[in-house]
């Protein structure tokens, strides 16, 4: 009867594992879109920040220098000057101004790599500059 016991809980164990392997990449695949909308809020938050301290967010802005800069604390990945998103694809980003008002859109790839897929990761952000 033990033998049959342990028979037994070998095969659920197996079938736990098996379960567990497949559902690993959707589990890995969402933890690395939620850290890529974290680093979007952080950069956002840095964007304010360079505004509202020198009223000016250029279309060229390193992200990198302006991160270290505003938020020391914040840890957002990086290669060369450029952000990079829960899989390690650097974060595309295009600021654009009209009268005040800077609209900030980023995109990551997503897990393919490849930019204009249905995996990619985006977010939009309108920032106004504030008259004295």
């Amino acid at each position: 009867m033990s033998r049959s016991f342990l028979t037994t809980g070998s095969i659920i164990l197996a079938v736990a594992l098996v379960a567990l392997l497949l559902a690993a990449p959707a589990i890995t695949d969402q933890v690395a879109r939620a850290k890529t909308r974290s680093y979007f809020a952080w950069i956002y938050a840095a964007c304010a920040h360079e505004l509202n301290n020198n009223r000016v967010l250029a279309a060229d802005t390193n992200l990198i220098r302006m991160l270290n800069e505003h938020m020391p604390n914040v840890n957002v990945p990086s290669r060369d000057s450029n952000a990079l998103d829960g899989w390690k694809n650097p974060i595309s980003v295009n600021i654009t101004q009209d009268n005040g008002k800077f609209l900030i859109v980023l995109v990551s790839s997503g897990p393919d790599g490849v930019p204009g897929g249905s995996d990619d990761v985006t977010g939009t952000q309108e920032l106004t500059l504030k008259n004295d």
